[in-house]
């Protein structure tokens, strides 16, 4: 079923691509540091904003929905691939304080990232009424459905994952990009079993010289303290804490602050009070302690994450 015919908002489209080609990132000192005084690289051809007449699509079915949003499974009919197409709505969007000049931005962010742990964005459709947003399609479904049919997993397995979670946030840290809503949810996983970092709404770029952020934005078990208490925060920092929750509940099956009411949970969130059954490994232990410690500054870093014990067992 081919999509409507609206026409492109090319006139949108360009402000986007010059307002980003302008930005310098913010530099960071890791394995893979970003050293260009620029944005990070345009597309290389595969992601294209074009006229929706241009494009078909075959839908087969709805695979999610969400306030502003439907992501349908469907056939790109130039490509001949299957591809999960998200379909937002413009005036719902506005409805949520968003602009569609701010959408489309971080679509051109997240087209910048190329890594094997990152969902590739294929292609962005600007149209009056909606944003049509191409991605590559993953059909082994989430880590949230795996952790949730199996209760929880082995260390082993938790181990793996995480090795891949981290690989793909350290490659978007070092491209000065901070995702601020990872969890189970928004951890894909392909055919062959590699996770795919996805979702990147809430993702913004890092600057020189501003690396600071006051909104609160993401999922709340998932959110830092300095997030729910409504400080500034470091993005970096926030994509850390989240990871820890996201190992806490691999290793466990359930959340570190409880099924609470939000008031509740976000006392306990900024306690920083948890338990974690004695079946973990010290060594796990003490990587989800150094993850989800209260106070930012003290907070492990991803570099140490990767050189912890436990990220080297096996």
């Amino acid at each position: 079923m081919p999509l409507n015919n609206d026409t492109s908002d090319s006139i949108l489209v360009n402000e986007v691509l010059s307002a980003l080609s302008s930005l310098a990132p913010y530099p960071h000192h890791t394995a893979h540091k970003h050293h260009s005084s620029q944005a990070p690289n345009p597309p290389k051809g595969e992601c294209q904003f074009l006229e929706v007449s241009q494009q078909g699509f075959e839908i087969i079915s709805t695979i999610g929905e969400g306030s502003f949003s439907k992501v349908k499974l469907a056939r790109h009919v130039l490509l001949d691939k299957l591809v999960a197409l998200k379909i937002i709505d413009k005036d719902k969007l506005s409805e949520k304080g968003v602009s569609t000049k701010q959408l489309l931005r971080e679509m051109l962010l997240l087209a910048s990232l190329e890594h094997p742990n990152i969902n590739r964005l294929l292609q962005v459709i600007d149209s009056p009424k909606h944003v049509y947003i191409v991605l590559e399609y993953e059909s082994g479904g989430d880590l949230y459905d795996k952790i949730t049919k199996n209760t929880k997993v082995s260390e082993h397995e938790a181990r793996g994952y995480m090795r891949q979670i981290v690989c793909g946030l350290h490659y978007c840290h070092s491209q000065g990009v901070v995702h601020r809503d990872l969890k189970l949810e928004n951890i894909l996983i392909s055919k062959s079993g590699v996770l795919k970092i996805c979702d990147f709404g809430f993702s913004n770029l890092l600057y020189k010289g501003n690396d600071e952020f006051e909104t609160f934005c993401g999922s709340p078990p998932y959110a830092a303290p300095e997030m729910v208490s409504r400080k500034k925060y470091q993005g970096q920092s926030v994509d850390i804490w989240s990871l820890g929750v996201i190992l806490y509940i691999m290793v466990t099956g359930v959340m570190p602050f409880g099924q609470k009411s939000l008031p509740k949970m976000f006392v306990s969130i900024m306690s920083g009070k948890y338990e974690i059954p004695a079946r973990a490994t010290p060594e796990c232990q003490s990587l989800i302690a150094s993850m989800l410690n209260v106070k930012p500054s003290d907070r492990t870093t991803l570099d140490q994450i990767i050189a912890h014990p436990w990220m080297k067992n096996d």
